[in-house]
Formats: C-alpha cells, structure tokens, sequence
C-alpha cells in the first residue's frame, strides 16, 4: 500500500512540473478560457515594470454620479481591437493600439434612454464579453445588459440579426414558472465551448 501511496505522489509530482501553455493573448474574460488572470508574455517583469508609460486613456462619457455607476468589465482584445463595456452597458469597440472608438452599440437606444434606466443600474452590471468566430470570418461579440443577452457582428457593432431575435434572446424564455416580476440578469460573460454559449 505504501509504494503504491508513493507512486501516486511520485505521478501527482510529475503532473504539476508539465510546461504549462503559454498565454501571450487576452481574447477571453480573465486572460484565457482556463481564467488565468495573467499574460505569459515577458516584456514586462519586475525590472521593466518601472518603465510603462500611459499609452492612451478612454473614457466612455456615459458615468452616471448621481446612481454611483461603475465598471467591472474585464475587456478582451481581438486581432487588433479592444472590447468591453460602459456604466450605462454600451458595447464599444476600439483600437487597441490607439484607443480610438470604431463603434458603439447602446441596447437601450430603442427602450428611450438614460430616463427609464432608473434602478437598473445599481442593481446590473457587466464583467465582460465572450468573443465567437468561424472559418467564415463571421465573428461576434456576446454581453448581456438587463435581462438580455446580445450578439453584436465584432466587425460593425450591429446585432446579428438571425441570433433569437433580431440579435437579442429574453433570459426570461424557457423559465418553468411566471416571470412578470422576476429581475434576471447574468452578470458574468456567457462561456463558449465548441461553436455552444
């Protein structure tokens, strides 16, 4: 029993010593699919660190003081472009090198604006979006803001019309029981595993 005891830790040892995959890219909520919170990249380590200068600052314009807004987003960087979220749950995209705006997609434009957000805010946020593509070059942004999730084309910022409904799936569907008065809301970036959210 003992010997095999030993080479149980002997193969625990093993496994724990593998070279672990290296991730030089942020194109998932927390750095990687495994949410490692880091970048194996080497540029930047307690020696250079001192060095960094602000590159660029970006400001969403939409921070409401008076409802204490905030942002959790953790944004991700796809081929070139910065994805994340506002206060008031507008997806941007920008150019990550510059820090430049290329679009904005705002799911309440429809709903009539800032003045019947009210409590929605303190009570909702966004800690990210998950990012989809194909061979096609059909890529897509999914977040979700309020009780919706949303599937936005990561090359215009629009809703991808044949996702749900007209780009936008009610969190609500499929629930077995009355949902009038039931706040939903997903918090956290929907996970996407073999082409499934």
């Amino acid at each position: 029993m003992v010997r095999l005891f030993r080479c149980f830790l002997f193969l625990i040892a093993c496994y724990g010593c593998q070279q672990q995959k290296g991730h030089t890219t942020w194109s998932h909520y927390k750095g990687s699919p495994e949410n490692i919170h880091y970048s194996s990249l080497l540029q930047i380590d307690t020696a250079t660190v001192k060095n960094l200068q602000v590159a660029w600052t970006f400001r969403t314009g939409d921070a409401d003081t008076a409802h204490s807004s905030q942002i959790q987003c953790n944004p991700i960087i796809v081929d070139g472009r910065l994805y994340g979220t506002t206060p008031q749950m507008a997806l941007f995209s920008l150019d990550a090198a510059t820090g430049k705006e290329i679009w904005r997609f705002d799911p309440f434009d429809t709903t009539g604006g800032l003045d019947n957000r009210g409590l929605f805010f303190i009570l909702n946020n966004s800690r990210g979006v998950a990012y989809w593509s194909d061979a096609k070059k059909d890529s897509r942004i999914f977040y979700t803001a309020g009780s919706h999730l949303y599937c936005i084309d990561a090359g215009t910022g629009k809703p991808v019309k044949d996702f749900a409904e007209e780009g936008r799936l009610d969190l609500h569907t499929g629930l077995d029981r009355e949902v009038a008065d039931l706040f939903i809301t997903a918090t956290s970036p929907p996970i996407i595993y073999n082409d499934l959210l």
